[in-house]
């Protein structure tokens, strides 16, 4: 993790602090800065920590105040019309009466997500007793579904898994770093079908 002297750090703020002073979280300061939202820190130190001044501070409050959802709903809406519905794959709503998709037809439906959206990424783990794939749908900020982030994450949450087995450093870089992750098990169950139809329209409503 990489680390500032005090005397580095004098007359500016830290990444964390500057999530506290606009009221976002780490993640969200991060993401804005990639997406060009927010300016460049001011400062990267010599290790990699960036570093953020008064004026910096000012002109991001500016923007946010600044920056409404009516501004950028367009661009939402571009985006909501790349992604396909559960409805435009399968060619009927999922929970419509008398309509059941197949296990290939729900893969399908991920597999056509994970080709138009950056926000989806499908994993095969294997296949089951029947020879059909089992999935694993992850869905997240493209940044955080890149490869070397996941494993990144992946570190920082075991370090909390079990804090006797990590130092102090670790644990406090996974408390102020780390993704929350939620687990879906959507289709453990071959007669519960309902858990299994929600998340194609879940994954829909979070790709979109």
């Amino acid at each position: 993790m990489p680390r500032a002297t005090k005397r580095e750090m004098s007359g500016y703020y830290s990444t964390a602090q500057i999530a506290r002073e606009l009221g976002l979280t780490l993640y969200l300061v991060k993401a804005r800065m990639a997406e060009g939202l927010l300016p460049e820190p001011t400062r990267t130190s010599a290790s990699g920590v960036l570093m953020f001044d008064e004026q910096w501070l000012e002109e991001a409050r500016r923007i946010l105040e600044s920056t409404s959802l009516r501004k950028r709903a367009p661009q939402l809406r571009t985006v909501v019309a790349t992604i396909p519905s559960p409805n435009e794959v399968l060619g009927f709503t999922p929970g419509e009466e008398g309509r059941l998709p197949t296990w290939e037809q729900m893969v399908q439906y991920f597999d056509r997500l994970d080709e138009v959206s950056d926000r989806i990424s499908v994993e095969r783990l294997g296949t089951s007793t029947s020879g059909l794939p089992y999935i694993a749908v992850a869905i997240s900020a493209p940044a955080n579904l890149e490869p070397e982030a996941r494993e990144k994450n992946r570190e920082r949450l075991e370090a909390l898994w079990d804090a006797r087995n990590s130092a102090p450093d670790k644990r406090q870089d996974a408390i102020d770093n780390a993704r929350s992750v939620g687990f879906i098990l959507a289709a453990q169950h071959s007669t519960e079908i309902g858990s299994a139809l929600m998340s194609m329209q879940y994954a829909f409503d979070m790709a979109s």
